[in-house]
């Protein structure tokens, strides 16, 4: 469940690299579940943009709680032209 909500905040859910602001395409993406988090905890969730050149962002984020670090996470993306539109599924 942990990864479902987090893809979002690593770049697929607008397919946007927030901090670029460029459309992007998921290279890799790798997630390390440590431990559990418990009913009732407040889980708060940081991300950043470690690298990234014309065509590449590396993305690093974790998901913690008041005891420890639930999930910790490494993701490529290739960023699209600011031009290229998208076209839609048939």
């Amino acid at each position: 469940m942990a990864a479902c909500w987090r893809l979002p905040r690593f770049g697929d859910g607008d397919r946007r690299v927030p901090y670029l602001q460029r459309r992007a395409v998921t290279l890799r993406l790798s997630l390390d579940y440590l431990g559990p988090g418990r009913i009732g905890d407040w889980l708060q969730a940081e991300g950043e943009v470690v690298g990234h050149d014309e065509h590449v962002a590396q993305v690093r984020g974790r998901l913690y709680g008041p005891r420890h670090e639930v999930l910790t996470g490494l993701g490529a993306f290739a960023l699209l032209s600011r031009h290229r539109t998208l076209k839609a599924p048939r």
